[in-house]
Protein backbone atom coordinates (compact mmCIF):
# COMPACT_ATOMS: atom_id res chain seq x y z
CA UNK A 1 0.00 0.00 0.00
CA UNK A 2 1.36 3.27 -0.97
CA UNK A 3 -0.13 6.73 -0.11
CA UNK A 4 0.29 10.27 -1.70
CA UNK A 5 2.15 7.88 -4.68
CA UNK A 6 3.26 9.04 -8.19
CA UNK A 7 1.31 7.70 -10.09
CA UNK A 8 -1.56 10.11 -11.74
CA UNK A 9 -4.32 8.80 -9.69
CA UNK A 10 -2.09 9.56 -6.57
CA UNK A 11 -3.98 9.08 -3.32
CA UNK A 12 -3.89 5.30 -2.71
CA UNK A 13 -2.11 2.77 -4.34
CA UNK A 14 -2.54 -1.04 -3.49
CA UNK A 15 -1.25 -3.70 -5.00
CA UNK A 16 -3.81 -6.92 -5.12
CA UNK A 17 -2.44 -10.57 -4.32
CA UNK A 18 -3.45 -11.27 -8.52
CA UNK A 19 -0.69 -9.15 -9.62
CA UNK A 20 -2.87 -6.28 -10.17
CA UNK A 21 -2.92 -2.63 -9.00
CA UNK A 22 -5.88 -0.67 -7.35
CA UNK A 23 -5.28 2.79 -7.77
CA UNK A 24 -7.95 5.37 -5.59
CA UNK A 25 -8.82 8.55 -5.86
CA UNK A 26 -10.51 9.93 -2.54
CA UNK A 27 -12.94 13.05 -2.41
CA UNK A 28 -14.95 14.56 -0.26
CA UNK A 29 -17.69 15.28 -2.04
CA UNK A 30 -18.98 14.10 -5.50
CA UNK A 31 -21.64 15.75 -7.32
CA UNK A 32 -22.74 14.98 -11.17
CA UNK A 33 -20.96 18.58 -12.70
CA UNK A 34 -19.43 19.01 -15.76
CA UNK A 35 -17.83 22.39 -14.68
CA UNK A 36 -14.02 21.95 -15.31
CA UNK A 37 -12.73 22.95 -11.97
CA UNK A 38 -15.49 20.56 -10.01
CA UNK A 39 -14.41 17.48 -8.20
CA UNK A 40 -15.84 15.14 -10.74
CA UNK A 41 -13.56 16.59 -13.22
CA UNK A 42 -10.54 16.73 -11.49
CA UNK A 43 -10.64 12.67 -10.80
CA UNK A 44 -11.97 12.10 -14.31
CA UNK A 45 -8.74 13.84 -15.43
CA UNK A 46 -6.78 11.70 -12.89
CA UNK A 47 -8.13 8.55 -14.31
CA UNK A 48 -7.23 9.26 -17.81
CA UNK A 49 -3.47 10.92 -17.33
CA UNK A 50 -3.54 7.25 -15.28
CA UNK A 51 -4.81 5.19 -18.59
CA UNK A 52 -2.12 7.28 -20.76
CA UNK A 53 0.70 6.55 -18.65
CA UNK A 54 -0.18 3.04 -18.57
CA UNK A 55 -1.01 2.31 -21.96
CA UNK A 56 2.38 4.12 -23.29
CA UNK A 57 4.06 0.92 -20.63
CA UNK A 58 7.26 3.46 -20.72
CA UNK A 59 8.58 3.39 -17.37
CA UNK A 60 10.22 1.20 -14.61
CA UNK A 61 7.53 1.78 -12.21
CA UNK A 62 5.54 -1.25 -11.52
CA UNK A 63 2.13 -0.15 -11.97
CA UNK A 64 2.67 1.51 -15.52
CA UNK A 65 1.75 -1.36 -17.50
CA UNK A 66 -1.32 -1.25 -19.38
CA UNK A 67 -3.95 -1.95 -17.39
CA UNK A 68 -6.01 -5.05 -17.25
CA UNK A 69 -9.88 -5.73 -16.54
CA UNK A 70 -9.21 -8.79 -14.78
CA UNK A 71 -6.66 -7.14 -12.26
CA UNK A 72 -6.89 -3.92 -12.07
CA UNK A 73 -9.42 -0.90 -10.78
CA UNK A 74 -9.15 2.49 -10.90
CA UNK A 75 -11.36 3.90 -7.86
CA UNK A 76 -13.28 6.42 -6.95
CA UNK A 77 -13.92 7.00 -3.03
CA UNK A 78 -16.69 9.78 -1.97
CA UNK A 79 -18.96 10.54 0.49
CA UNK A 80 -21.32 13.09 2.09
CA UNK A 81 -25.08 13.71 1.45
CA UNK A 82 -24.65 15.47 -1.54
CA UNK A 83 -22.91 12.57 -3.09
CA UNK A 84 -25.02 9.75 -2.17
CA UNK A 85 -27.49 9.69 -5.77
CA UNK A 86 -24.36 10.26 -7.95
CA UNK A 87 -22.59 7.65 -6.39
CA UNK A 88 -25.56 4.89 -6.46
CA UNK A 89 -26.57 5.72 -10.10
CA UNK A 90 -23.18 5.61 -11.34
CA UNK A 91 -22.34 2.85 -9.82
CA UNK A 92 -25.42 1.40 -11.77
CA UNK A 93 -23.90 2.03 -14.63
CA UNK A 94 -20.36 0.86 -14.40
CA UNK A 95 -21.68 -2.42 -13.50
CA UNK A 96 -23.22 -2.67 -16.83
CA UNK A 97 -20.46 -0.83 -18.53
CA UNK A 98 -18.07 -3.61 -17.29
CA UNK A 99 -21.26 -6.61 -17.73
CA UNK A 100 -21.71 -5.68 -21.85
CA UNK A 101 -18.28 -4.55 -22.56
CA UNK A 102 -20.23 -1.43 -23.95
CA UNK A 103 -20.75 2.74 -23.59
CA UNK A 104 -23.87 2.34 -25.28
CA UNK A 105 -25.97 5.78 -23.32
CA UNK A 106 -29.63 3.03 -23.60
CA UNK A 107 -28.03 -0.25 -22.73
CA UNK A 108 -26.59 1.23 -19.67
CA UNK A 109 -28.38 3.67 -18.40
CA UNK A 110 -32.48 3.10 -16.99
CA UNK A 111 -32.64 6.28 -14.24
CA UNK A 112 -32.78 10.00 -14.87
CA UNK A 113 -30.02 10.45 -12.76
CA UNK A 114 -28.30 7.50 -14.18
CA UNK A 115 -28.30 9.05 -17.48
CA UNK A 116 -26.82 12.51 -15.60
CA UNK A 117 -24.18 10.75 -13.96
CA UNK A 118 -23.18 9.11 -17.41
CA UNK A 119 -23.60 11.91 -19.54
CA UNK A 120 -21.29 14.17 -17.03
CA UNK A 121 -18.77 11.22 -16.77
CA UNK A 122 -18.07 10.57 -20.33
CA UNK A 123 -18.17 14.38 -21.42
CA UNK A 124 -15.43 14.45 -18.84
CA UNK A 125 -14.15 11.89 -20.21
CA UNK A 126 -13.67 13.19 -24.19
CA UNK A 127 -12.61 16.57 -22.63
CA UNK A 128 -9.98 14.87 -20.36
CA UNK A 129 -8.90 12.98 -23.62
CA UNK A 130 -8.42 15.71 -25.84
CA UNK A 131 -6.52 17.52 -23.49
CA UNK A 132 -3.68 15.41 -22.79
CA UNK A 133 -4.01 13.62 -26.22
CA UNK A 134 -5.08 16.34 -29.08
CA UNK A 135 -8.10 13.39 -29.79
CA UNK A 136 -11.68 12.99 -27.67
CA UNK A 137 -10.68 9.38 -26.89
CA UNK A 138 -11.98 6.27 -28.43
CA UNK A 139 -14.93 4.97 -27.47
CA UNK A 140 -12.74 1.96 -27.28
CA UNK A 141 -10.60 3.51 -24.84
CA UNK A 142 -13.49 5.20 -23.05
CA UNK A 143 -15.66 1.52 -22.56
CA UNK A 144 -11.73 0.30 -21.25
CA UNK A 145 -11.15 2.96 -18.50
CA UNK A 146 -14.09 2.72 -17.39
CA UNK A 147 -14.84 -1.45 -17.09
CA UNK A 148 -12.13 -0.94 -14.53
CA UNK A 149 -13.51 2.08 -13.16
CA UNK A 150 -15.20 1.70 -9.64
CA UNK A 151 -17.15 4.46 -6.86
CA UNK A 152 -17.64 3.54 -3.62
CA UNK A 153 -19.46 5.56 -1.15
CA UNK A 154 -18.26 5.91 2.75
CA UNK A 155 -19.89 7.70 5.28
CA UNK A 156 -17.55 8.21 8.39
CA UNK A 157 -19.57 10.55 10.33
CA UNK A 158 -22.96 8.44 10.46
CA UNK A 159 -23.52 4.78 9.04
CA UNK A 160 -19.92 3.55 8.56
CA UNK A 161 -18.15 5.67 11.59
CA UNK A 162 -18.42 2.33 14.01
CA UNK A 163 -16.92 0.27 11.66
CA UNK A 164 -13.67 2.60 10.63
CA UNK A 165 -13.45 2.74 14.59
CA UNK A 166 -13.51 -0.23 15.21
CA UNK A 167 -10.84 -1.45 12.60
CA UNK A 168 -8.88 1.79 13.68
CA UNK A 169 -8.67 1.15 16.98
CA UNK A 170 -7.95 -2.75 16.57
CA UNK A 171 -5.11 -1.57 14.57
CA UNK A 172 -3.72 1.41 15.97
CA UNK A 173 -4.35 0.18 19.96
CA UNK A 174 -2.37 -2.96 20.09
CA UNK A 175 -3.11 -2.76 24.08
CA UNK A 176 -6.26 -2.85 25.76
CA UNK A 177 -4.77 -0.74 28.51
CA UNK A 178 -4.50 2.54 26.39
CA UNK A 179 -8.23 1.88 24.63
CA UNK A 180 -8.60 5.53 26.77
CA UNK A 181 -6.02 7.04 24.75
CA UNK A 182 -8.01 5.83 21.20
CA UNK A 183 -11.25 8.28 22.64
CA UNK A 184 -9.45 11.30 21.67
CA UNK A 185 -7.97 10.21 18.53
CA UNK A 186 -11.39 11.52 16.44
CA UNK A 187 -11.38 14.82 17.50
CA UNK A 188 -7.50 15.00 17.66
CA UNK A 189 -7.48 13.86 13.51
CA UNK A 190 -10.23 17.09 13.31
CA UNK A 191 -7.78 19.84 14.40
CA UNK A 192 -5.73 21.94 11.22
Amino acid sequence: IELETSAPVDDILVGTSATGFCFINVKKGVTTSTKSDSPLASVVDQFVRLWIACQSGRSTRSWQRPLEVSKDRVVLVTGGGRSTTFTAALSKVLGRIDDRASIARDAVTSTEPERAAYDAVVQLLRLAFHRHTGTEGSNDAITSLLRLTRVAFLDPDGRDKANGLTLLKNAVVADPADAERWSSLPESAKRP
